[in-house]
């Protein structure tokens, strides 16, 4: 009885998780075939490279995956930013590109967590999730919106920099 539950709710966590990674791939071909696509490429760089990190090494110093996050997120502002276009505001793009990657990043941390670590053992998607989201949820969205918003600023005092070049 207990092996057919954990077995539901982890078929139930397999497609939770590619539901999430469908959206992030659909979100891309929107990107490419109309509208922003620095924003939806940075959005990938930062799940994809944050991931990606965390697989190889899966720890952190104060959560879970914080050093994968941020140079993840780092390298998607930065290419989000050089390909930022005229219409884009610095701090909105930051923002949205930081938060929407980094929560992304969680989710597709614990369903890869959940594959290589957890899964051999029976334990459940939804409860990585759960303990991801508690443990880490609000210090990824969090990262990720402070790094956006660090780097909006940088650009930001770059392209008036050279704008003004007397100053």
């Amino acid at each position: 009885m207990v092996s057919e539950f954990y077995t539901i709710f982890g078929l139930v966590g397999v497609v939770i998780g590619l539901v999430c990674v469908v959206i992030v791939l659909v979100g891309v071909v929107i990107g490419l075939v109309g509208g922003e696509k620095n924003t939806f490429f940075g959005i990938l760089i930062i799940t994809l490279i944050t991931s990606v990190l965390f697989v190889i090494f899966p720890t952190g110093f104060f959560f879970w995956g914080d050093i994968h996050l941020l140079a993840g997120t780092c390298i998607g502002e930065y290419f989000t930013f050089k390909t930022r276009k005229e219409t884009q505001k610095y701090i909105k793009l930051g923002v949205i590109v930081g938060f929407t990657g980094s929560i992304f990043a969680l989710i597709l941390n614990a369903l890869l967590f959940w594959i290589f670590y957890l899964l051999p053992r029976g334990f459940d998607f939804i409860s990585t999730l759960l303990v991801f989201l508690i443990s880490s949820g609000i210090m990824y969205a969090m990262m990720g919106i402070i790094i956006g918003v660090l780097f909006a600023i940088g650009f930001r005092n770059r392209a008036s920099r050279e704008e003004s070049p007397l100053l």
